[in-house]
């Protein structure tokens, strides 16, 4: 295909969404290419170079819009997008001429049946409940909704932005939407009305159609730019001209009153109070809400993965939506980090990111207990109604535009206060800071302490060494300690100890085991593949894992043996038959980190260098170590792990453990503790899209990449490699 457009030609996986090998220049075309179409986006300026171009060749022209569930992305024109609509007729805002969604929506009878048979309008009727319910919308990056709570209802009057192409091609004029807010008012006297505007309205940025007459009559006016489906859904009705939100208000069943002339118009489903003959003629049958959605959502939008480009299915897209809102819900802090090196703060950005949080770093803590005198104040122009019931964990704007109508408040200021002091938290790396309960400079602070976040790699890290700059694909965000320390409790540790999982859980953990054990993935995925060690086993095979000596994991976690030469001791004492192979820790051999052994063979009778730690974990029958993860990688392969540390997999019935931790009771089975371990504990993000992603998702990234990770490389390329990464990770902004 051809995109005279370069903007998108750029559009990440645009050859996925539009099923061809490549999507080329009209310099780029060869004689003898097959040109299915020239695309071109919607109804925009530079479309129409594109038709021209298409005409000078005798090619067809498909219409590229946003689909309706757009992205998760901070930039609403992000090149990265969950979903599209592809149109070989016209644009669906365009009201003057035909478009492929009212074809379908006009199809009769058995046509009609065919294209949407009952199994698809079941799986229609479960998914837009499954939006609803997720509070899915078109730009996803947003705040929570903010709905002043009034003991009368409210009805919603939609602005739109000035000079908007759906408003110009969907019949609207100025005189249109201030006749609307009039009706508005006159038809809702026990209601109160809201203007919904755009944030940039306000900010002054572009203009809108109502913010001046809602001034004017006292109007209250909502431009937070946050969710609006709890909006749709709690207001009694929806006054639209074309906007979608409109076609939202729909799928949330709130009676909507269409002023223009949008797709979702003329079809039995809205209040009409406009349409021209020529509408009228052309929009014939009456249609069910799920049926409008199943044309709309799953016969004319198409759906990537924007993390690998695979195709999705609507349900895949939704589900990936409410993976990214459920973080930003967790991440709804204002997160100040200390103690990060610069190359980590661009990923750290990215995987602590919500609209209702912030992210900054120093080198001293903000403060490390709440005081009552010191607050983090919102002064955005945006941020100009405030809610008189703030929900959970939402800083409600401090500072409002002067002109903007808002509701009164209610709350105390102590109240608002505390709210707003409770979303600030210091953040570090392991345990680099906040090792003690000093103030650590928040003099005359009160005596309740902030919480800490300590972050750490994930268990399903990366291909590549942490040591070499490599950014990690899984993080810990522990906000009682870390999983390591034995010390004092964790979240992981919480949640072994108290979590109780359903069956469909236990389940989803046995899939990825054996997906991890089929793929052979394990933290890093580095080292050459090699199916059986160099000798063959004379009695029972041994395999003693080395770690890195100034590991936090060692310090916190091992008592009597607590370094790789006493571990290779303790082991040859204990099982002097048995065959014992070595093999150090990779940062180990890579010279990055401590943990050396001398003369390891006075212990072992191997020491194995070349072979990738899952090579071990099948050759072996049992495995010993400290505190490695690779014993977690044992349980998981079936083979006996002794523990000579207290790592966070032992104490749980699985292991046999040469120390002991009381406040570890429950007994676990082995899909129990993956399902903790690796679902629930951590977070797992792309770093190159900025996506969220799922554990199954990680484990197809590491399968990628790790390829690359172990082809042999000169020493001097590898210093390179580091440098980049560095040079990468300092510099990069999500």
């Amino acid at each position: 295909m051809i995109a005279t457009s370069a903007g998108i030609r750029h559009i990440a996986h645009i050859d996925r969404f539009l099923g061809v090998d490549a999507v080329l220049s009209p310099n780029e075309v060869r004689r003898g290419d097959d040109i299915l179409a020239v695309v071109v986006w919607g109804r925009k300026e530079t479309a129409e170079a594109g038709i021209s171009y298409a005409k000078d060749i005798d090619s067809p022209v498909l219409y590229l819009e946003d689909g309706w569930v757009r992205s998760a992305s901070k930039s609403a024109h992000s090149r990265r997008m969950y979903s599209m609509l592809v149109d070989d007729l016209g644009v669906y805002y365009d009201a003057t001429q035909p478009s492929r969604i009212e074809q379908l929506l006009n199809l009769e009878g058995a046509e009609f049946h065919a294209m949407c048979p009952d199994e698809a309008l079941q799986y229609a009727a479960q998914c837009r409940q499954r939006l609803v319910d997720s509070d899915i919308t078109k730009y996803n990056y947003c705040r929570r909704a903010r709905i002043p709570q009034h003991n009368e209802p409210f009805v919603l009057v939609i602005d739109q932005t000035f000079a908007d192409a759906s408003v110009r091609l969907g019949g609207m004029v100025r005189e249109d939407f201030l006749h609307m807010l009039h009706l508005a008012v006159k038809e809702n006297p026990n209601a109160n009305v809201v203007v919904r505007t755009h944030p940039d309205v306000v900010a002054g940025l572009q203009k809108g159609y109502l913010t001046e007459a809602a001034k004017s009559q006292g109007i209250t006016i909502s431009a937070e730019g946050d969710n609006p489906i709890p909006w749709l859904k709690a207001a009694e009705r929806v006054y639209v001209g074309t906007s979608q939100m409109g076609y939202e208000a729909l799928l949330c069943e709130t009676p909507v009153s269409v002023f223009g002339q949008p797709f979702y118009a003329g079809w039995g489903l809205t209040d009409d109070r406009y349409r021209t003959p020529a509408l009228s003629a052309r929009r014939k049958q009456k249609r069910t809400l799920d049926e409008l959605f199943h044309v709309a959502h799953i016969e004319l939008a198409r759906y990537i993965n924007p993390v690998d480009g695979s195709e999705w299915q609507l349900h895949d897209c939704l589900e990936h939506v409410k993976l990214q809102k459920d973080y930003f819900a967790k991440n709804a802090k204002e997160f100040h980090c200390v103690g990060i090196t610069p190359w980590k703060r661009g990923y750290i950005r990215q995987y602590l990111r919500s609209p209702d949080g912030s992210v900054s770093f120093g080198t001293k803590p903000r403060s490390r207990h709440i005081q009552k005198d010191v607050l983090p104040v919102s002064k955005s122009p945006t941020d100009c109604l405030q809610p008189t019931q703030p929900i959970s964990d939402v800083v409600p704007p401090a500072q409002p535009v002067s002109d903007v109508v808002q509701p009164s408040q209610s709350k105390s200021d102590d109240t608002q206060h505390a709210q707003l002091a409770s979303k600030a938290v210091d953040a570090t790396w392991s345990f680099r800071h906040f090792n003690d309960d000093s103030p650590e400079g928040s003099e005359g602070a009160s005596a309740q302490k902030a919480p800490v976040y300590r972050l750490e790699d994930g268990f399903l890290r990366s291909a590549g060494l942490g040591s070499d700059f490599t950014p990690p694909g899984s993080l810990v965000v522990d906000a009682t300690g870390l999983y390591f320390d034995p010390s004092g409790p964790s979240d992981l540790e919480n949640l072994l100890n108290t979590a109780d999982l359903s069956l469909p859980q236990v389940q989803r953990a046995q899939r990825l085991r054996q997906r991890i054990l089929v793929a052979d993935l394990t933290k890093y995925n580095v080292g050459k593949r090699v199916k059986r060690f160099a000798k063959p086993a004379v009695n029972r095979n041994v395999l003693v894992v080395g770690q890195v000596e100034d590991d936090a994991s060692i310090q916190k976690g091992c008592t009597d043996v607590s370094d790789n030469t006493a571990l290779l001791q303790a082991v040859r004492l204990a099982n002097p038959e048995a065959y014992v192979v070595y093999k150090p820790h990779p940062d180990v051999l890579a010279g990055n980190r401590k943990g050396a052994v001398e003369n390891p063979l006075n212990w072992a009778d191997e020491v194995n260098t070349t072979s990738s730690i899952t090579a071990g974990l099948e050759w072996c029958q049992e495995l010993h170590t400290m505190t490695s993860l690779a014993g977690f990688e044992a349980l998981m392969r079936g083979r006996s792990v002794t523990t000579y540390g207290l790592p966070f997999y032992a104490g749980w019935g699985l292991t046999d453990d040469k120390q002991t931790c009381t406040r570890r009771t429950r007994r676990r089975t082995l899909d129990e503790l993956v399902y903790l371990t690796l679902i629930e504990y951590p977070r797992y993000l792309d770093v190159q899209s900025g996506e969220f992603m799922s554990p199954e998702m990680m484990l197809s990234r590491l399968e990628e990449h790790r390829s690359v990770a172990n082809e042999e490389v000169h020493w001097m390329q590898r210093q390179m490699t580091k440098v980049a990464n560095l040079v990468k990770g300092c510099r990069y902004e999500p």
